[in-house]
């Protein structure tokens, strides 16, 4: 019998927006790839409506990780969404689609504290992002790749070990 690896949940952590709580489920590294590729597919779009099925399945898998938020709908014109059908207020079910309806930069802060969440590792123990060794990263480059991760990778790679010091004195 062999070991198998159960699946991390995250709360995603946001700086400015109290009371905004999402859970979410982790990510294998071929999720984090696909992630990337969607994104990167949103920005390589030429038209709108490319732009738009672009968007929805990235938001679509998103949606697929998230275990539960508390996103209200936020303000509309008229009586319901034009997009989802939801009133001012309603609880947001968790929807690619529904997605739409939110304000890109919220949309985009949701699927970006994911990826950190799930791409952030365990800091070596004495280590501190402050302490020099790791300053000046940004967690996520706009390519997708973690910056912490591959520094962090560096300082534990064999190769970048002092070389032992086999001496007898």
């Amino acid at each position: 019998m062999g070991y198998k690896n159960k699946t991390r949940t995250y709360t995603l952590q946001f700086k400015d927006r109290e009371g905004l709580e999402v859970m979410c489920k982790g990510a294998t590294v071929a999720e984090i790839e696909k992630m990337t590729d969607l994104g990167q597919a949103v920005d390589k779009a030429q038209d709108r409506n490319d732009k738009q099925i672009a968007m929805l399945r990235m938001f679509d898998f998103f949606a697929n990780k998230v275990i539960s938020w508390n996103i209200e709908h936020s303000e509309i014109i008229g009586d319901e969404c034009e997009n989802c059908g939801l009133n001012e207020d309603d609880d947001v079910p968790v929807y690619g689609q529904n997605m739409l309806c939110m304000e890109f930069d919220f949309a985009t802060e949701l699927i970006q504290a994911w990826i950190t969440a799930v791409v952030s590792v365990a800091l070596p123990k004495g280590m501190s992002l402050s302490n020099g060794a790791l300053t000046g990263l940004s967690p996520l480059r706009q390519d997708g790749t973690d910056q912490l991760t591959q520094k962090l990778a560096e300082l534990q790679s064999p190769l970048t070990l002092p070389e032992p010091n086999f001496t007898s004195e």
